[in-house]
């Protein structure tokens, strides 16, 4: 390995282990608590070395955020082996989720909080490769779904879109404690909120 490639790596580490930094700073600390001097100080490194990878912790929580995708799509591997489509179907909504559930603070960065998406408009091509995979095995499940006609005639990504938005709207409304109105233990809220996919599902295929 050359001189050139061996620096290259280097890089490429340091920002990995930056980024994994950030994702346990965030986690902890919350975006306000969180600052790249703080980060600076888990990696001893200076702030200087994070501003050399990241213009602002705006664009360092972007990259924390393709981060948490990648976990999202890793659970979505889990579940690609299943051959029905339909029970594929039903699983990611499922891993959804659990990764709500289990990534609360995670779950905010990807679908609520502003202050990374501020970064997408500075940066010349942003991708969310992760985000683009988990929602493309979405589609492809509602495609063969199709195909099979376990669902009415649709468009593709509008089908995924409306089961995403359900899925999207029973975690954030768990977690943002707005489930408390029903006077029901986290438990039972949880148990209803897969009563609930459980329903659209099964209007989904009587349709």
């Amino acid at each position: 390995m050359g001189i050139l490639e061996r620096k290259e790596r280097e890089k490429q580490e340091l920002r990995e282990r930056i980024v994994k930094e950030a994702t346990l700073a965030f986690v902890e600390l919350g975006y306000e608590g969180l600052s790249v001097r703080a980060i600076a100080d888990r990696i001893e490194y200076s702030p200087t070395v994070i501003y050399l990878h990241f213009r602002d912790k705006d664009e360092l929580l972007l990259a924390v955020q393709e981060a948490a995708f990648g976990q999202l799509f890793f659970r979505f591997q889990q579940v690609m082996q299943i051959q029905d489509p339909w029970l594929r179907l039903e699983a990611f909504a499922h891993e959804y989720l659990g990764f709500a559930f289990d990534n609360p603070e995670l779950y905010d960065l990807l679908f609520t909080l502003k202050n990374p998406m501020r970064a997408v408009t500075q940066q010349d091509d942003p991708t969310w490769k992760h985000g683009h995979d988990a929602f493309s095995t979405l589609c492809q499940a509602v495609e063969e779904c199709l195909q099979l006609e376990l669902l009415p005639p649709g468009n593709t990504d509008i089908i995924a879109l409306t089961l995403w938005a359900h899925v999207h709207g029973l975690a954030s409304l768990f977690l943002s404690q707005r489930l408390q109105m029903l006077e029901q233990p986290d438990e039972q809220a949880q148990s209803l909120m897969v009563q609930s996919l459980q329903y659209l599902m099964s209007m989904a295929k009587q349709a």
